[in-house]
């Protein structure tokens, strides 16, 4: 037959007899349905002739799976690739810079977040364009966040809530997103959008169970500028009628959350502020095993705090407040923003196919060369055919670029942009933003020293710099481990009663305020 011919060209040769009528396949070859009897089948004279039935049963099925699934998938595909951006040199620049606040040094920023806002975004959001374009990591303290903003050296800024409302209210930047945080405490792991501070103390420190205790005693936080461990809970303070540089008696900043909670279990202060869920992951200084917990209590904790009607976790003393963000500068094209706002937006679901892919590459020890080629080719029909490829818009390259930056970012993923009002009105509330008198501009206080960054409440004034360096040593405290710490540095203004002297009138009531306190002629004199 026409059938026969064909197959013998290609090299196969028939055993046995076979009606293709009443023919299926087993791992044995083709059979009669009717009675078991085996009849016949086509053999390869070469190769396939050496190999066990069970493996060409498994080539077979695995060739007719990886069919349907990749005629399946082209279809998908077909429906899902969109028209690619046109560049416009005009308008767009080649390179597209992420500045990334590094509070943990610059080389930790590389390793943590350059898979993410280099590696990720070139190859997805960058080749949304006709003309691919790239972006790269620019780390940043933050002297240099504002300065490389304000010349518009970084087009994107992920940074934490606080330094963010200082962006948007001084450069116009707007979010796109906020980050799923991934906490991992004590084997249980969280995700979460939004964080609180909290406020602690040794569970034996019977002077110190209010806020109203905290008046007088020695504090301890990573940062003036802090938010997590600092301006969260001096706006609790604020609002509990306290000043946080001024009643208690001496506050220290450590420069590292975790050394507050093992200066507060020491002994060192008698009250600390952290972030949420910093007790739970510190390491006692002396054994290197976890804190425990339960040496400590939590200030006036607040009940009922949740994540869209979750609740949250952990326990707070404040609010919670959303987690860091990516957010555009003004003068970055609304398509390019666009573009790296649904890249990040999919990366979690681009990176749970990678994180199959990089397991299957793992456990078959897929290396260089054309070896590692095969075997990854194998990995990827393996976990297309069991779990899929999640978006259709995924490929292997994208899936492991997502996994890569998330697995080093520590992070879920990221969500659309939540709203960061109410730290602006926080900020606001304890004078950490204020208006530009010359400008006219809402701006966040800037400094270089600890000194600088201090704004007393009202009705104080702020001592001389020399006079608040040495403040803590006149007092009769130290500082410690290389601390910086602030006692006392703002003064009372008493209210001064003025009036004018004169021979004739020897009452002396003060003027009211705001009013004309004495008149004199020209050319004569008068005393107040």
């Amino acid at each position: 037959s026409m059938r026969s011919k064909q197959m013998e060209r290609k090299g196969f040769e028939y055993v046995g007899t076979l009606s293709i009528a009443d023919a299926s396949f087993s791992k044995d070859g083709p059979y009669n349905k009717s009675n078991n009897n085996k009849r016949g089948h086509w053999r390869n004279r070469s190769r396939f002739e050496f190999m066990s039935r069970p493996l060409r049963y498994t080539m077979i099925l695995s060739a007719f799976i990886l069919f349907c699934i990749s005629g399946a998938q082209g279809q998908t595909e077909g429906q899902c690739v969109e028209k690619l951006r046109i560049t416009n040199n005009e308008v767009h620049k080649e390179i597209y810079k992420i500045g990334v606040l590094a509070i943990r040094g610059f080389d930790a920023a590389y390793s943590e977040f350059n898979a993410t806002f280099s590696d990720y975004l070139t190859g997805t959001a960058g080749r949304r364009f006709d003309s691919p374009i790239r972006f790269e990591l620019k780390p940043l303290n933050f002297n240099l966040l504002f300065t490389d903003t304000e010349e518009k050296i970084v087009d994107f800024v992920y940074v934490n809530p606080s330094a963010y409302s200082c962006i948007e209210s001084e450069y116009g930047a707007h979010s796109l997103v906020s980050q799923i945080s991934r906490r991992n405490v004590q084997g249980t792991s969280y995700d979460l959008t939004k964080f609180g501070g909290v406020i602690f103390a040794r569970a034996d420190n019977d002077q110190v169970n209010s806020i109203a205790d905290i008046k007088g005693k020695s504090v301890a936080c990573a940062s003036i500028s802090g938010l997590g461990s600092g301006q969260m809970q001096f706006r609790v303070l604020q609002q509990a009628g306290l000043s946080y540089i001024s009643d208690p008696k001496k506050i220290v900043f450590t420069s590292n959350q975790g050394k507050v909670v093992n200066g507060v279990l020491q002994g060192q202060f008698d009250v600390g502020f952290v972030r949420t869920d910093q007790i739970e992951r510190t390491k006692d200084s002396t054994t290197g095993e976890l804190v425990d917990a339960s040496l400590l209590k939590i200030i006036e904790p607040q009940e009922g705090l949740n994540i869209d009607g979750d609740p949250f976790p952990f326990d707070a003393s404040t609010p919670l407040y959303p987690e860091w963000n990516v957010a555009s500068l003004a003068h970055v094209p609304n398509d390019v923003a666009i573009e790296v706002q649904q890249a990040l937006l999919s990366l979690e679901e681009h990176a749970a196919y990678g994180a199959e892919l990089a397991s299957c590459y793992d456990n078959f020890f897929c290396t260089a060369g054309q070896e590692s080629l095969e075997c990854r080719t194998r990995c990827q029909a393996v976990v297309e055919s069991e779990a899929g490829v999640g978006r259709c818009d995924t490929n292997p390259e994208i899936a492991i670029l997502a996994h890569d930056a998330k697995t080093n970012g520590k992070y879920t993923g990221f969500r659309s942009t939540l709203s960061y009002m109410e730290l602006r009105n926080m900020q606001e509330e304890t004078s950490f933003i204020m208006k530009n008198e010359e400008t006219g501009v809402m701006q966040c206080v800037r400094s270089t020293t600890v000194y600088d960054a201090i704004t007393c409440p009202a009705g104080f004034f702020k001592k001389t710099r020399e006079e608040v360096d040495n403040g803590c040593i006149a007092a009769g405290f130290t500082c410690g481990d290389d601390f910086q710490c602030v006692c006392s540095p703002c003064v009372k203004g008493f209210d001064v009663d003025v009036f004018p002297v004169s021979e004739e009138d020897e009452t002396k009531s003060g003027c009211p305020k705001m009013e004309v306190c004495g008149a004199v002629e020209q050319t004569k004199s008068i005393t107040f």
